[in-house]
């Protein structure tokens, strides 16, 4: 898909008190994030669980972010992902990784996002990503209570 808007980009890490594969395991369950992501559901498309769509927002205001997952690969200590975002508002991708904390009962997890986002004017870059950083690091943070 093309992608066509002002570019964010962000990163982030965050020490959860989860063992790797719980890590992985929560952060690949797509319906779970609607516990831990602020104004979120996720549907899964029944034929191809790798396949989902994020719905943020109230109505009338619901952003509709479309994705698929394109890889995941996890050994039992160390995992990446890697999804694609496919419209209609977000186009690009979307990465995280899993790997041992500095305990044997913590992990870290990385998460990457490279989207374009149709209408935002370019001086709302900053801003959205800094936001949006802010945002998905307490989404990770919280996650680790469910």
């Amino acid at each position: 898909m093309k992608k066509s808007g002002a570019q964010v980009v962000f990163e982030l890490e965050v020490e959860v008190p989860l063992s790797p594969q719980e890590a992985w395991n929560r952060l690949n369950d797509w319906p779970s994030h609607s516990k831990w992501v602020p104004l979120t559901r996720i549907d899964v498309d029944r034929n191809d669980p790798k396949k989902f769509v994020a719905w943020s927002g109230i109505r009338p205001l619901v952003l509709e972010d479309r994705m698929h997952q394109l890889t995941a690969e996890f050994n039992g200590t160390h995992g990446e992902s890697t999804v694609a975002k496919l419209g209609p508002i977000l186009v690009g991708e979307a990465r995280f990784a899993v790997r041992p904390g500095t305990n044997a009962n913590s992990a870290v997890v990385s998460w990457r996002e490279d989207v374009a986002v149709k209408w935002l004017p370019q001086f709302l870059v900053p801003i959205t990503a800094l936001m949006s950083k802010k945002m998905f690091a307490n989404g990770v943070k919280k996650m680790a209570k469910y």
